[in-house]
């Protein structure tokens, strides 16, 4: 009988401990990790985000990546190539937040879509966009360049001092 009341007993201590065991070991996890949680957390938003080489891709996808950079008020450096989509980060970032380093380019083009079965269209609309999203400067300097928001197949680069009077050199 003496064994049953002691393991009864025990059963109770441990449901009574457990729950109190559970929420201090959770503080403690907490006060020990959550600084370097909080901190690597922090460290990713506050990043600048580099741009070494992209090729582009479709108008919507960049037009959302940028946007949401520009809302978390992040930085960006063009540290390469940037070509076709990449290019909207020009209109889409807010321009004390974006630069580029001295190996910096940007290669622009009408926009197009591609059909599936090889085909390479030009895309009115896109292109439209792309247009729009341009600021002014840009918009002279591609129109000095031979596009003037139609389509244009070649491809327009734009690098060193040309690209300065169009995106800022990054500060150290």
């Amino acid at each position: 009988m003496k064994d049953i009341i002691v393991k009864k007993a025990t059963a109770v201590r441990k449901q009574k401990v457990w729950p109190i065991l559970v929420t201090v070991a959770v503080v403690v996890m907490a006060s020990v990790f959550g600084p370097f949680a909080t901190y690597y957390d922090y460290s990713i938003k506050t990043q600048p985000v580099r741009i070494h080489t992209n090729f582009g891709g479709a108008i919507d996808d960049f037009i959302t990546r940028f946007e949401n950079l520009r809302d978390q008020n992040r930085k960006v450096i063009i540290d390469g190539m940037c070509m076709s989509s990449c290019t909207l980060a020009l209109g889409l970032i807010k321009p004390e937040n974006l630069c580029g380093s001295e190996f910096a380019s940007l290669v622009f083009h009408s926009a197009f879509f591609n059909d599936g079965e090889g085909g390479k269209y030009f895309s009115k609309d896109g292109t439209e966009i792309a247009w729009h999203v341009y600021p002014p400067k840009v918009r002279a300097l591609l129109r000095e360049r031979g596009w003037n928001s139609d389509e244009h197949n070649d491809l327009i680069f734009v690098e060193g001092e040309e690209l300065r009077s169009i995106l800022p050199l990054c500060k150290s």
